[in-house]
């Protein structure tokens, strides 16, 4: 994952997870497992990855994401479990997983700020692009937020727009260790 410094009990982190993928394997994976030695980076945080609620419908799946720290990416969810270190949100959503193709890499992001909102209303830290490459996860630095119980269109649009920037120059600093060519653009879109 890289050598990020663990910031302590004080700050509660959601995590932006790209691109989606098929079935969240990669954030499974790398937080939902000790694949990556999260807990060796983050030794103060409880990774749950949040997921559709649709998921929770099917009694034997439901049991094993549970037990992997899933939980319903509903707002009340999120809002408890950002009161708590640790969340991870797979920002794309179905849409960027429906196009998930091997090789290919698609991040639908733009239009996707309600959790952006949420880090404001509970004074989180969004960490972008925890990003799934070959040979790991690359991590970007996080991007402070400050408490805001109801923030404006303006305040959180800002708060996006600063995500973009910081997501693709994590992306554009990874793209030969990621197996991506220097000349291709990954715009978030």
């Amino acid at each position: 994952m890289g050598s990020i410094p663990d910031p302590g009990p004080s700050w509660n982190y959601l995590f932006g997870f790209h691109p989606h993928g098929v079935l969240v394997s990669g954030a499974c994976s790398n937080f939902c497992t000790e694949a990556t030695g999260f807990s060796h980076l983050f030794p103060h945080l409880q990774p749950h990855l949040l997921t559709l609620p649709c998921w929770f419908q099917l009694p034997v799946f439901q049991d094993y994401i549970m037990c992997a720290g899933s939980v319903p990416s509903d707002k009340a969810s999120a809002s408890y479990l950002l009161s708590l270190p640790g969340v991870l949100l797979a920002v794309g959503g179905p849409l960027e997983a429906w196009e998930a193709k091997p090789g290919a890499l698609s991040l639908r992001i733009r239009n996707q700020k309600r959790f952006v909102k949420l880090a404001l209303e509970e004074d989180s830290a969004a960490r972008e692009g925890a990003q799934r490459a070959p040979g790991g996860v690359r991590m970007g630095a996080p991007i402070p937020a400050q408490r805001t119980p109801r923030p404006s269109r303006a305040q959180v649009d800002a708060q996006h727009e600063v995500y973009l920037e910081r997501l693709k120059q994590l992306l554009k600093e990874h793209k030969a260790r990621s197996g991506v060519p220097a000349d291709r653009h990954l715009p978030p879109t």
